[in-house]
């Protein structure tokens, strides 16, 4: 009855009960049945002495304990793998566990785990115990894996059963064939994530329907742990993701609660107010980077925020050293299940901007400035244009008169004249505007005599006021300059 193991410990407590050395002897231990099965016994041994005191025979009594040592084990393999999930570092890890603890239970030799990808509709073998396969992915297409997922139902097959399943087109074997194969469904709201395959390559009876019940009892806590595994290593990773944007951003950007007082801020946020992380922390936002102006303004932001609403303008802020800057300002709220937890602002220096912005503004007002100027400019010129036409077409009209005299046709012919080199300043005029607007101007210095020039002048002025009759005129030339020092160089006509 005793397994080879465990003989020789069975001899040496039969030897010290016989020669009183122990009387008495309660064990719990594993017996071998008839057909060679297992079976577990709760036993206690006891010495019968004979009328002289000595030991004469043993008398054994034993309760089956096997069901209750399967259950103890099934209990003992749950709490594991529900525990594997806190200190496995990744799912490959969780699933060593699972394979490790289900070992106890039923022969987990060729066992695996697959999970779905609907994505790509294709099986994942993170952990793989098979040494009959060498694959890590594979399509599910007509596999005994999607045959178990695709019907939701756990299955215990014998080599017949996989051959009429392949012989009716349910499914398509590749590799070598299973005696006996054990397939459950790893369930997770509804949805099958996986399947827990276990098989035999050489025993036809390797597995029974109590290892499919165990498989079954099973599944659910290896499915929920898969699933939380799988949920600590995205959210890892996306702690990793998210720590390496927030720490390496070209933005500056905080983190604050919901009244303001500042959890973390990155290195950018530190280059561009000047706070360190321990000037930083667990002091108020707006006590830091506010001015004093635009507090207000700022714990109005922070309230509206922290309504749940997000923020977006431009501001200033004040550094760490008084400098204010322009920056502009994105606030959101950071929301999980239970509610907004805190707020995530994004600064941008904006200063270069706002100067371009300025200097734009100006060179559009002085572009509307000169855009009215010019349109004066030009109102005036026709104006003063008029003038001069006039007196050319009038003069001309009457000196066509047959009834003219000769002396009055010259004075006529003189308003003419006159007339015309106004006309043709005043074209000259219009063209330098033309010249200045293109850059084209051009300036022809020359050396000139400054008394020669304004007395040039005055006599043109005395002329004009002789012209027009306004003999009540009085033009008036103080020239301090001599000859000697009287020349310049500069364009005469313009000047």
């Amino acid at each position: 009855l005793i397994p080879n193991k465990k003989k020789e410990k069975a001899s040496q407590l039969l030897n010290a009960m016989f020669s009183s050395q122990l009387k008495k002897y309660q064990d719990e231990q594993v017996y071998l049945k008839k057909d060679k099965g297992l079976i577990w016994l709760r036993f206690t041994a006891t010495v019968i002495n004979d009328k002289n005191g000595n030991p004469e025979y043993i008398v054994g009594m034993g309760e089956d304990i096997t069901e209750f040592k399967k259950q103890e084990k099934i209990r003992d393999a749950v709490y594991n793998i529900s525990n594997a999930v806190n200190y496995s570092d990744n799912l490959y890890n969780l699933i060593h566990v699972i394979k490790e603890n289900l070992k106890t239970i039923i022969d987990a030799k060729h066992f695996y785990i697959a999970l779905y990808n609907e994505s790509n509709d294709e099986f994942r073998v993170p952990f793989l115990v098979d040494r009959k396969e060498t694959f890590q992915t594979f399509p599910a297409k007509k596999t005994l894996v999607e045959y178990v997922r695709k019907n939701k139902k756990s299955i215990l097959l014998s080599h017949k059963e996989i051959l009429k399943l392949q012989k009716d087109g349910e499914i398509s074997i590749e590799g070598k064939l299973s005696k006996q194969w054990i397939g459950v469904p790893l369930i997770n709201d509804d949805n099958v994530i996986g399947v827990v395959g276990v098989q035999s390559f050489d025993d036809e009876n390797a597995f029974d329907i109590n290892d499919l019940t165990v498989l079954e009892i099973l599944s659910n806590q290896i499915s929920v742990s898969i699933q939380k595994k799988r949920s600590e290593d995205a959210l890892r990773i996306e702690r990793a993701y998210f720590k390496e944007l927030f720490d390496n951003s070209l933005e500056a950007i905080a983190i604050v609660d919901n009244s303001g007082i500042v959890i973390n801020i990155n290195s950018e946020f530190t280059n561009l107010f000047g706070y360190s992380k321990q000037d930083s922390i667990n002091k108020s936002i707006e006590d830091l980077i506010s001015t004093p102006g635009l507090k207000t303004e700022a714990e109005n932001f922070t309230n509206e925020i922290a309504k749940g609403k997000i923020v977006k303008t431009d501001t200033k802020r004040k550094k760490k050293d008084g400098s204010v800057i322009d920056v502009s300002l994105w606030g959101t709220p950071i929301i999980l299940d239970e509610g907004q937890i805190a707020v995530y602002a994004i600064f941008r220096d904006i200063s270069k901007r706002v100067e371009s912005e300025l200097k734009l503004e100006k060179a559009r007002d002085k572009a509307e400035e000169s855009d009215k100027l010019k349109t004066a400019f030009l109102t005036n010129m026709s104006h003063e244009i008029r003038t001069p036409m006039n007196a050319i077409i009038g003069f001309s009209e009457l000196i066509a008169e047959p009834s003219t005299d000769l002396e009055t046709r010259q004075e006529f012919a003189e308003q003419i004249y006159a007339s015309s080199n106004i006309l043709l300043k005043l074209i000259d005029d219009i063209m330098d505007i033309a010249q200045l607007d293109s850059g084209n101007l051009k300036i022809a210095k020359k050396k000139i005599n400054i008394s020669a020039l304004l007395a040039s002048v005055h006599e043109k002025f005395e002329k004009e006021k002789s012209n027009e009759e306004k003999q009540g005129l009085e033009i008036l030339l103080h020239n301090p300059f001599v000859d000697s020092i009287a020349y310049i160089e500069s364009d005469e006509c313009r000047l």
